[in-house]
């Protein structure tokens, strides 16, 4: 029942958060109260009642929460894109096992683009191809359509209750081999794009040798890097995310990557997107991990960690604001982060960011899901408490922090790793997030007999994520 004032003699329409229509009883509609049947697929947040009078809308009186339950989502994260990969022996085609053996028995897949990927800037390098509206060669979303539409969405053992995660990465988590930012457009890094006033910071971080499997050795530059560069500019770094060209240029890219993966027209899955994951640095969640460094800006002063947790806290106040007035027919979902630089950085920034991200009304997800998890608080990336709020946000998302370590089973320990078994993950996730995204190799063990782990942990596997999804395994 929805209690009021003013709906008025005529029926109107109720809508759940998420856009789903609800059914109006028979007799149903009065002045001040309405009868309806909760869709299927409704999520938690506010209620929108068009009457012929208007519309009204949460999220005092018209909130919605679903209760919390043990079942979840699983999606498979970062799904294979090509015939061949390390998950099976050499011989076997990755791709058509996975739409034949995994697909059938998860909810969905999840796929990642890089910022620069999509916008390849202007000719001169001096601006961006994606702004709002944008539609032309500098700004290509093919790749990422293709790869959704040939693969996957609309193919073999795909149906119309498998969703699709979108994440955005704007700023890649470690250089590559070439020691080149892979994910940041070049643009971003230029003095035409980015100026002078005011002026830019630059900083390295030595000692980052091997971070995130990227390789690197010795002083890695981290921050921006234009007049330190050799003649043709250097982008091997971060830039300050927080400056304002960064801002301007992500937040243009946001936009651009709602208006298109809300059209039908021009993202044929758009209605199978169950959210879209919006970063604010590396990896789409977390913070670049040189934080320490950061403090020798010019633009934190006075150089303390509370003033970087300052400026980084307002930032992504700011691109919380930003995301969630764009309007999105599909969900968009922020991941707080707050762990990866030690000391400087704790978990309480992931939790200021996750105040930031509900007041917009954002969904929350986190990455970084761990054996260490189950024994111990505050839990990676702080996940545990960044959900712990009344009425619990949307989606809920958790991702493993690495593919499992099968041989962790029975739960007798996580030894010298930090991710553990699946089995021993999955049970204790039960009820504390609405979607979980598993890597392609746990879901091989699972349910692909060419997988060399799949005779001796199959059962195990697979019985965790039957159960976690709420159905009977085949």
């Amino acid at each position: 029942m929805i209690y009021g004032t003013g709906f008025g003699a005529s029926k109107g329409t109720v809508t759940f958060y998420n856009g789903k229509s609800a059914t109006v009883a028979a007799g149903g509609w009065s002045n001040t109260s309405i009868k309806v049947t909760v869709p299927t697929g409704a999520t938690t947040g506010a209620v929108t009642v068009t009457t012929s009078g208007g519309t009204a809308s949460g999220p005092v009186n018209f909130d919605f929460d679903v209760l919390e339950a043990d079942t979840a989502l699983v999606l498979g994260v970062f799904p294979p894109q090509s015939s061949t990969c390390s998950f099976l022996p050499s011989g076997n085609d990755c791709l058509t096992q996975y739409q034949s053996d995994v697909l059938p028995n998860v909810d969905g897949i999840v796929v990642e683009v890089q910022w620069s990927s999509i916008d390849l800037g202007n000719a001169g390098q001096t601006g961006p191809g994606c702004t709002s509206g944008a539609s032309s060669s500098t700004c290509d979303w093919s790749a990422l359509d293709t790869l959704v539409t040939s693969n996957y969405f609309g193919g073999t053992n795909w149906d119309a209750s498998k969703k699709v995660g979108i994440v955005l990465s704007p700023v890649t988590d470690g250089m590559g081999s070439s020691g080149i930012n892979t994910s940041t457009p070049p643009y971003v890094f230029s003095t035409a794009w980015a100026g002078t006033s005011p002026p830019l910071d630059e900083c390295t971080c030595s000692g980052a040798s091997g971070y995130n499997g990227d390789g690197a050795t010795g002083t890695v530059n981290t921050c921006w890097n234009i007049s330190t560069g050799p003649a043709t500019p250097d982008y091997s770094g971060y830039p300050a995310v927080f400056e304002t060209p960064f801002q301007a240029a992500l937040q243009g890219f946001y936009q651009n990557a709602i208006l298109h993966l809300n059209s039908l027209t021009t993202a044929t899955y758009s209605s199978s997107i169950a959210y879209i994951r919006m970063g604010l640095a590396g990896g789409g969640e977390a913070y670049p991990f040189c934080a320490s460094n950061l403090e020798t800006l010019s633009s934190v002063s006075p150089h303390t960690a509370a003033q970087l947790k300052s400026v980084w806290t307002t930032y992504a106040n700011n691109m919380y604001t930003a995301e969630a007035g764009f309007g999105s027919l599909n969900p968009i979902m922020a991941a707080p982060s707050g762990s990866l630089s030690g000391t400087i950085v704790t978990n309480a920034w992931a939790d200021t960011e996750a105040t930031d991200a509900i007041a917009e009304t954002l969904n929350l997800g986190s990455e970084g899901f761990q054996y260490q998890d189950t024994t111990t608080t505050p839990c990676s990336n702080d996940w545990c408490a960044t959900f712990a709020y009344t009425p619990v946000p949307p989606i809920r998302e958790l991702q493993l922090v690495d593919p499992s370590v099968p041989s962790q089973y029975p739960c007798t320990g996580a030894g010298p790793y930090t991710v553990g078994s699946l089995a021993c993950l999955l049970p204790f996730a039960a009820g504390k997030a609405d979607v979980l995204e598993l890597f392609p190799q746990d879901l091989f063990i699972a349910y692909d007999s060419n997988d060399s782990n799949y005779s001796t942990y199959h059962t195990e596997y697979a019985d965790a994520i039957c159960t976690l999804r709420g159905v009977t395994c085949p």
